[in-house]
């Protein structure tokens, strides 16, 4: 269901309208000329092995995180005024 649904033809539209808001033809330029260099097509093809990564470092963090979160929201219940 999630990949019929999420893919680049219904999300083209998106990115061209958030690229085109946030940058010009010179910096969409340079970005594509970027992207054709090696380098470009190494951080392409790299791209998604370091945002998996990023994930799993994000998903430890709130691991450890979230305990103290839930902690410090059962506390602030706890000390907030009983309404009658």
């Amino acid at each position: 269901m999630i990949r019929s649904e999420v893919t680049y033809e219904k999300f083209k539209p998106i990115y061209v309208k958030i690229y085109g808001e946030s940058l010009d033809q010179a910096e969409v330029d340079g970005m594509i000329a970027f992207y054709e260099t090696p380098a470009g097509q190494a951080v392409l093809s790299k791209m998604p092995l370091i945002a998996q990564k990023s994930m799993a470092a994000a998903r430890e963090m709130m691991a450890t995180l979230m305990p103290r979160i839930q902690a410090a929201a059962v506390e602030a219940a706890q000390a907030a005024p009983k309404s009658q």
